[in-house]
């Protein structure tokens, strides 16, 4: 389901730009015609709850969906995913759902696997960027906000990580319609990518 936020007018200069929000509830409204692309396996929906991969707890797992074409509209200004996280990772396993491009050579995600330590990280062209992040688990959200400025906000659970000069990036797979959730586990549990919420202006 989507809705519009009306333009609000002072004069003849708009104020607040007009907001689209899409939100693609998978325990609520079936599939909504997103697509999967096998990387290590293929990702399964399970039917009126959620996305999710693998069978066997001490494999690893990776594949992408990807948003139906119809919605690739107007600016991209923030994607947030709910999904579930089962345990606290350790070394040599991970869970996580999170942006990035077809190929994977374009990744900004929630706990870094095969990491003893979560991380948000970023990378292209094979350099890369850190920051350290509480290792939450159970249900949580990953938020990524894309700014005017060019910086990206990385918002999980009400905690935030500002990841300049990024925004650009993610914008760029967007208008190309090239940008995939990455749903992956290593050596755990599987995650569950239960609702995504798409915001453009």
């Amino acid at each position: 389901m989507w809705y519009k936020v009306k333009r609000i007018l002072v004069g003849t200069q708009q104020v607040r730009p007009s907001e689209t929000v899409q939100t693609f509830d998978f325990q609520n409204d079936w599939n909504l015609w997103w697509v999967w692309f096998t990387k290590r396996w293929t990702p399964s929906y399970v039917s009126w709850q959620w996305w999710t991969i693998g069978t066997n707890s001490i494999e690893s797992y990776e594949a992408w969906i990807m948003p139906p074409s119809s919605i690739y509209k107007w600016t991209l200004k923030q994607v947030k995913i709910w999904f579930s996280k089962n345990n606290v990772q350790t070394s040599g396993t991970g869970q996580g759902a999170w942006i990035c491009n077809s190929d994977l050579s374009i990744s900004c995600h929630y706990t870094h696997p095969r990491s003893e330590w979560p991380a948000i990280l970023y990378y292209t062209n094979w350099s890369t960027y850190f920051t350290s992040a509480a290792n939450i688990y159970w249900e949580i959200y990953i938020s990524y906000i894309l700014n005017d400025d060019n910086s990206m906000v990385v918002d999980i659970n009400w905690t935030t990580y500002n990841i300049w000069n990024y925004a650009s990036v993610f914008r760029w797979l967007w208008n190309n319609k090239n940008l995939c959730l990455d749903i992956c586990r290593w050596g755990t549990d599987a995650p569950y990518i239960r609702k995504v919420q798409i915001k453009t202006l």
